[in-house]
């Protein structure tokens, strides 16, 4: 009779813990934290400018923060004896934006240079650091 019960009462808890987990497992919350807050690509040239400094272009998209859709992106670029870094305000809406850099003051020569890429809106809780090797000509 003991068994019995005992048997009875586990078998009932099994779906009080089994309901629950699969409750969380399957919240539609749940799919999107594997979901990345903020992409950052660099397009693979670098174009040399006559006065030395160099334009990149990016794709880049945030999700909006605290206060909205402000956003901050920032690059460096180097070259050996050069170096350069520019700074502009982001869209962060989530949706994905292409923004062309002024990257001084160099100056850079034709050739590889390292580049690096930081994408942040306004709360920080969503942001993207990239490097690349990247063709300069």
């Amino acid at each position: 009779m003991l068994r019995t019960f005992a048997r009875r009462a586990a078998a009932a808890a099994v779906p009080l813990i089994t309901l629950p987990v699969l409750a969380l497992a399957a919240a539609p919350g749940t799919a999107l934290a594997s979901a990345p807050s903020a992409t950052l690509q660099f397009q693979n040239q670098a174009r040399l400018q006559p006065n030395g400094s160099v334009l990149v272009t990016l794709d880049y998209s945030c999700n909006p923060g605290f206060f909205g859709n402000p956003g901050n992106l920032q690059m460096n670029l180097e070259q050996p004896g050069a170096f350069g870094f520019t700074f502009t305000d982001a869209t962060c809406d989530d949706q994905k934006h292409t923004v062309t850099l002024d990257v001084a003051p160099g100056p850079f020569t034709p050739g590889t240079a390292s580049a690096t890429a930081f994408i942040s809106n306004d709360s920080g809780n969503s942001s993207k650091v990239i490097q690349a090797e990247l063709k300069v000509s």
